[in-house]
């Protein structure tokens, strides 16, 4: 994947709005008029973000969005469970064959007395895993570090 900053923020935003429930995940309607994007369906009270065709086609090729074209000037689009993986790892960009760290730290928020499973978490090279978990019961902190050795 070779996003750039302008359709990363799309993503961003398209997928925030679909977690607030201002969007429909599998019915995001996108057609353009002299004054910009227009968004079927949408119920949010933020600003539209411009997006042009090349974003949508991108974020397609990408494996983010499936997009429907039949009909002159107006894109169907649905996000796909790829999309929110993305924006919740903070979107990786490959460069050349060595793709960017996620970021030094990877965060699971959980609510109190749930459950977080984390399956397997692959790392390059010798690398050290630092886990920390923080668990909030009745108002106080319980933090739980743990350094692993790969």
């Amino acid at each position: 994947m070779n996003l750039n900053e302008t359709q990363k923020r799309v993503l961003r935003w398209l997928v925030e709005e679909v977690r607030a429930e201002n969007l429909d995940e599998e019915e995001i309607w996108f057609s353009w008029t002299v004054n910009g994007t227009l968004l079927g369906g949408y119920k949010g009270n933020s600003d539209i973000p411009q997006v042009k065709t090349t974003t949508l086609d991108a974020l397609a090729a990408s494996g983010f969005l499936i997009c429907d074209r039949s009909v002159s000037n107006i894109y169907k689009c649905a996000l796909t469970g790829t999309a929110y993986e993305a924006v919740g790892s903070n979107i990786t960009q490959n460069i050349g064959n060595k793709t960017n760290k996620l970021s030094e730290k990877i965060g699971v928020v959980a609510q109190s007395g749930s459950v977080v499973n984390i399956g397997t978490l692959n790392v390059d090279g010798n690398k050290t895993i630092k886990k920390q978990v923080n668990v909030d019961q009745s108002g106080t902190n319980n933090t739980q570090n743990n350094t692993f050795n790969l």
